[in-house]
């Protein structure tokens, strides 16, 4: 809602989910660290209205990409369910292979630290980019991951575009 001078009045609900237990003690934040809200609408048979991608935050292990889903109301608590809710509920069932549980992505193809994704759905597909660190020479590159429905992602290799280096 706009005040009388044109700035939006925002009022702090509190958390709308609760830190995943999955997440390494490792993780600096110990919760949800870059997520990025995405309409499923366009998406083949997903059985959920958004999914939410998040991270940790430089974490000392692999890291990982989690996913939470929300039916309904995204700011509404009740709505939003953990991937390992909606997967014990038989949510995921139509799909032949899936992730046991979250994280749901981890590149382990190179560096480490997978992280900060940022995912839209483009032609009935999830666009994933996010982060991989490089130890051996110190910088982080932008990787790209490819999805046809929202659980299960491919990294794109560097022939195919996906390694952007940001020294």
């Amino acid at each position: 809602r706009k005040d009388k001078t044109n700035h939006f009045e925002l009022k702090k609900t509190g958390s709308l989910i609760a830190p995943p237990g999955s997440m390494s003690d490792k993780n600096f934040t110990r919760g949800a660290y870059y997520p990025t809200l995405v309409k499923m609408d366009d998406l083949e048979d997903f059985p959920f209205d958004y999914a939410l991608y998040f991270s940790t935050d430089h974490a000392s292990d692999v890291g990982g990409i989690w996913l939470y889903l929300c039916d309904g109301m995204p700011s509404q608590a009740d709505s939003w369910i953990s991937y390992d809710d909606a997967l014990a509920a038989g949510k995921f069932d139509y799909l032949g292979k899936k992730p046991s549980g979250n994280p749901v992505f981890t590149d382990t193809i190179l560096g480490r630290q997978t992280e900060t994704p940022h995912a839209n759905v483009i032609d009935g597909r999830v666009y994933m980019s996010y982060h991989n660190y490089f130890p051996h020479n110190g910088w982080q590159a932008t990787m790209m991951a490819i999805s046809d429905d929202g659980v299960n992602f491919q990294r794109i290799f560097k022939g195919e575009g996906a390694i952007i280096r940001n020294d």
